[in-house]
């Protein structure tokens, strides 16, 4: 059992992933109607038992900046020479530590949905997609995706993005029927199956919903 302090960032390895429970907890606030009660399970990583659907959780992040992150939110609670060797890993991945605010190098979105950030999304659709028609996970009527991620997609790129993710999807003969795509400010919803889109600001919730989400980490390590 790991023992979380709530007041430290998270461990590396708990019972439940963060981002599953992130999943579960915006899903089931800004969809009501079609989610409750998500059950966190593996393969899929969560089952929605009502409707017999099934919803695998990636994170779509550039590993480098995940790295990055990382050292930099938890620098407060290593040792001094740890944090030494974490500020020059930091340097050689770009970023130059700069203490309780950190300015982040740029991220451009000049291509729209061509740009270099959604290149880690395409690939993780096609990973998940390669998985599932292994027929490793639970027989379920239908499945969709949930995807965590720091991107950004503006307005006017939704429907270039459906077309995108229907484009990739056609490729594999079992498909998610849903794919749900967390960015920065909105929750983003692209039916591949009826070619339509909606979204979600988040920015009112996000940090609350995020705080419950943490919450059921903690709560899993002590069941």
């Amino acid at each position: 059992m790991v023992k979380i302090d709530p007041n430290k960032p998270l461990p590396d390895h708990t019972k439940l992933r963060y981002e599953e429970c992130y999943a579960k907890v915006f899903l089931e606030y800004f969809y009501p109607n079609e989610f409750c009660n998500l059950i966190i399970q593996d393969k899929p990583d969560l089952y929605d038992c009502k409707n017999d659907i099934g919803i695998e959780v990636v994170e779509a992040e550039e590993q480098r900046k995940k790295e990055a992150v990382k050292l930099w939110y938890t620098m407060p609670y290593v040792s001094e020479q740890e944090k030494v060797k974490n500020k020059d890993r930091m340097k050689q991945l770009g970023e130059e530590y700069m203490g309780g605010f950190q300015v982040w190098s740029t991220i451009s979105y000049d291509k729209d949905i061509d740009s270099k950030p959604f290149k880690v999304l395409y690939a993780v659709l096609n990973r998940k997609l390669q998985k599932l028609k292994t027929g490793n996970y639970k027989l379920c009527k239908s499945y969709e995706l949930f995807i965590y991620s720091e991107l950004m997609i503006r307005k006017e790129w939704h429907e270039k993005m459906l077309a995108r993710l229907i484009d990739i999807s056609t490729k594999y003969s079992l498909k998610y029927e849903q794919i749900h795509i967390a960015t920065q400010d909105s929750l983003c919803l692209y039916n591949i199956q009826e070619n339509t889109f909606k979204f979600c600001d988040i920015t009112e919730k996000q940090k609350e919903l995020a705080f419950q989400a943490r919450k059921l980490v903690e709560r899993g390590e002590d069941e």
